[in-house]
C-alpha cells in the first residue's frame, strides 16, 4: 500500500541546521563518536518544541540513544531536566566528561544536571 502526502499540509523548511559545531562544548575525545547530533539541529528541535508548547522549562527530557550526551548539553541549557541512556561504556564516559565541562555553570544558574544511564541490551 502506497500513502498519498497530504497536499493540504504546507512543509517546513528548516535551513542552517548544519552549519555550527559542538567545539569548546564537548571535550576532544567525543569527536570520535561516529554520529553526532548536529548542534544547530538540537538547537532547532528544542527551539521548535519550546514554540509549540510541547515542552517548557523544568519538563523532563529523555533521550534513548543519547550517545555523547549532546541533548542533555541542551536540555540542561534550557532549565530542563534530562535523563539518557546509552548503551557503550566509551560513550558514557564522554557524556558525564562533557556534562562536568559545564557543571559550574548549571550550578551558578540553578540548572538541572543531565543525567546519563548505562542501557542494557536484552537477548
Amino acid at each position: 500500500m502506497t500513502l498519498a502526502p497530504n497536499r493540504d499540509v504546507e512543509p517546513i523548511v528548516w535551513s542552517g541546521c548544519y552549519d555550527a559545531g559542538w567545539k569548546g562544548l564537548i571535550v576532544d575525545a567525543a569527536f570520535s563518536h561516529p554520529a553526532k547530533m548536529s548542534r544547530n539541529l538540537v538547537v532547532r528541535i528544542f527551539d521548535e518544541l519550546f514554540a509549540i508548547g510541547a515542552i517548557r522549562k523544568g519538563d523532563l527530557v529523555l533521550d534513548p540513544f543519547a550517545g555523547i550526551g549532546t541533548t542533555g548539553i541542551e536540555s540542561a541549557a534550557r532549565c530542563c531536566r534530562f535523563v539518557g541512556v546509552e548503551l557503550e561504556p566509551k560513550f558514557i564516559g564522554l557524556a558525564r566528561q562533557n556534562f562536568e565541562l559545564h557543571r559550574r555553570d548549571w550550578d551558578a544558574m540553578g540548572r538541572p544536571q543531565p543525567v546519563i544511564l548505562q542501557g542494557v541490551t536484552i537477548p
